[in-house]
């Protein structure tokens, strides 16, 4: 009788696990390309007051270099509940005007000094782009936000033209890791100062079909957009 109970409570056990794996998902969203919405990963439980606290130090602004793999330890590809430069917000995208269906995104949780530089992309955790919005972050030559196409040009020597458009053009260069993509305003760009110069990157490990031939600037069609 006892063996009987035994089984029988194994298997509720199983089914209680079963039920538990399939609950909802959180959703991202991204230009590069629109990923499936996937289950937000969890992060580690905190750990006790009297825990020992870590020893990883937060990187310096100085170390936060954007690359064709990522933005300094932020790595393309990498599982973002392992970094403490993101955090997963369920509410950002209610709080933003977004559906409740796709309420949570990953967001950028690095350096105070640095609050909102970087928007990301996720899906089936895993880190698909970083857009780049602030000046102090350059990439690993030296260009940045505010920089000049001819600055951009001459770090890239071999950087190729997307689009051209009236109001902003659109750049990429690639490597054996991934692609940064560059807007750079246009002739007839709406904010005069910034004409001619660059005004986002983005980090993409696998571009998608609109990636280079889309112009973005004054849309909403952002990195990790809700």
């Amino acid at each position: 009788m006892k063996s009987s109970c035994l089984r029988r409570a194994l298997v509720a056990t199983g089914m209680a696990a079963l039920l538990c794996a399939a609950g909802g998902c959180a959703s991202a969203t991204s230009p590069f390309p629109t990923p499936t919405p996937s289950e937000a990963p969890e992060r580690p439980a905190a750990s006790a007051p009297d825990a020992t606290p870590s020893t990883t130090p937060e990187p310096a602004p100085e170390e936060l270099v954007l690359t064709t793999r990522g933005l300094g330890p932020l790595v393309l590809g990498s599982d973002p509940a392992a970094s403490d430069l993101v955090r997963f917000d369920p509410d950002f995208c209610s709080l933003h005007g977004g559906p409740p269906e796709e309420a949570g995104r990953w967001v950028w949780a690095g350096p105070a000094t640095l609050d909102n530089a970087v928007r990301l992309a996720v899906s089936e955790g895993s880190v698909l782009a970083l857009e780049v919005v602030d000046p102090s972050l350059p990439t690993d030559r030296g260009v940045g936000v505010g920089s000049t196409r001819e600055e951009l040009t001459a770090a890239y020597p071999d950087i190729l033209l997307g689009v051209e458009g009236e109001r902003s053009s659109v750049l990429h260069v690639s490597d054996a890791h991934g692609t940064l993509v560059f807007e750079v305003g246009a002739d007839f760009y709406n904010v005069p100062e910034e004409r001619g110069r660059v005004l986002f990157m983005v980090a993409v490990g696998e571009p998608g079909p609109d990636a280079f031939t889309t112009t973005r600037a004054n849309t909403d069609h952002t990195v990790g957009a809700c």
